[in-house]
């Protein structure tokens, strides 16, 4: 009798587990939207001049000498591994085209939730990290394995790959210089 009790209970706990994972890829998915509605009104406080785009459009801002900006913001998360230390990356998706479409832009605006256990990565005081690059660079960084987004580990001094180097090195950009930038464009 106790028996049936007890896989009862775990056939019960098993629906609740499988319900609130259901829940939190919703929440997670609410979040990623939102975060992505954040580097748009980012954007939009800078570029006083210029326009946010339809929800669809291929790229997401459009300035007053009109350049097409494709602004992509990502959270600082964790990343599933088996050191010791948590690892931490940006991830940011479907920069060149997304499933069914190609993007069409001048330029790419990546912004990333910095991550406080690296201070000596700032560059300035701002709670994000910037990197911009035009369409034609961001396409030369993608690999040639078809993927369509770039992932970025948070500790900078770790970082090997390419494109990597290639984002902290040439692109990334503090707010003060990112603002000039966008305010000439």
């Amino acid at each position: 009798m106790g028996c049936e009790k007890e896989k009862s209970m775990i056939n019960r706990l098993r629906e609740r587990i499988k319900y609130l994972n259901a829940q939190l890829a919703l929440f997670k998915n609410i979040q990623k939207r939102v975060g992505g509605i954040t580097g748009e009104d980012f954007i939009q406080g800078i570029c006083r001049d210029g326009f946010k785009t339809e929800h669809n459009a291929s790229y997401d801002f459009l300035t007053k000498n009109r350049k097409r900006i494709e602004v992509k913001k990502a959270q600082c998360l964790p990343v599933n591994n088996r050191s010791e230390t948590p690892c931490y990356r940006w991830a940011w998706r479907y920069v060149i085209r997304t499933n069914k479409k190609r993007k069409y832009y001048d330029y790419l605006l990546l912004i990333g939730d910095k991550d406080k256990r690296y201070r000596q990565n700032d560059i300035d005081k701002s709670p994000y990290v910037f990197f911009f690059l035009s369409y034609e660079e961001a396409k030369k960084l993608l690999p040639s394995n078809g993927h369509r987004h770039f992932n970025l580990t948070t500790n900078f001094a770790t970082v090997r790959s390419k494109q990597g180097r290639s984002l902290i090195d040439k692109y990334r950009k503090s707010r003060s210089e990112l603002i000039a930038i966008l305010r000439k464009l």
